[in-house]
């Protein structure tokens, strides 16, 4: 408990009252958990925004090539007795043309353009990274819950086991010791289902996080 408060910043000697994890019922859907971590995973977004951006700049560079033309309106007020107009208002056109540069601005803008070739590519691969890391969290899911299953047939059996041992027990068949070692039995069963149960929780979150949901 005291590690419990340490971790979550508190005080080492604040009640601890934990709720016993459950999970959810039913088997998580593989292909919309690969579909919302396509959309959700920062890694892509981000990696789609970098894209984005390069294309951006580069479009940007390559308008220059077109005349830019500014338009530029002012109105000026100033106090002056030798001027016959205090208030002068002047409208001006201009237009620039820089339609050769020696490739510069073309080779920026190709440069800019190739590295949002190569964020998409990145992009792409990191895709079927995610897709595999999902499929992987999914199988391991399954994989848990079926231990958890098998960790439920043992429990009754050693739950079965103890009783069968205590009923000889009591009648004069069965010695102390065959009860003792039941119950370590049982113990362990106990110990092997909590363990595969709890293995299974952490899995289940793995997915979520695979998903992009966590």
């Amino acid at each position: 408990k005291g590690a419990f408060n340490r971790a979550l910043g508190r005080d080492l000697n604040t009640p601890v009252d934990l709720a016993e994890m459950r999970e959810p019922a039913g088997t998580p859907d593989l292909d919309f958990l690969s579909q919302v971590a396509l959309q959700r995973r920062s890694e892509l977004v981000q990696l789609h925004c970098e894209a984005m951006s390069y294309q951006n700049q580069a479009s940007s560079i390559r308008s220059s090539y077109l005349p830019q033309l500014n338009l530029l309106g002012a109105s000026t007020y100033e106090e002056n007795r030798y001027q016959v107009n205090p208030q002068i208002t002047s409208l001006s056109v201009n237009c620039q043309w820089d339609f050769f540069d020696s490739g510069r601005r073309s080779f920026q803008a190709m440069n800019l353009e190739d590295q949002a070739v190569a964020a998409e590519r990145e992009r792409a691969d990191k895709q079927s990274v995610i897709s595999l890391q999902v499929y992987k969290a999914w199988l391991d899911l399954k994989s848990r819950r079926e231990q958890v299953v098998v960790a439920q047939s043992a429990l009754k059996a050693s739950d079965e086991n103890v009783r069968v041992t205590r009923a000889r027990y009591n009648q004069g068949t069965g010695t102390n010791t065959e009860v003792l070692d039941a119950e370590t039995l049982r113990e362990q069963a106990y110990r092997n289902y909590f363990a595969s149960v709890y293995s299974s929780l952490v899995s289940y979150m793995a997915l979520q996080r695979a998903a992009g949901v966590l």
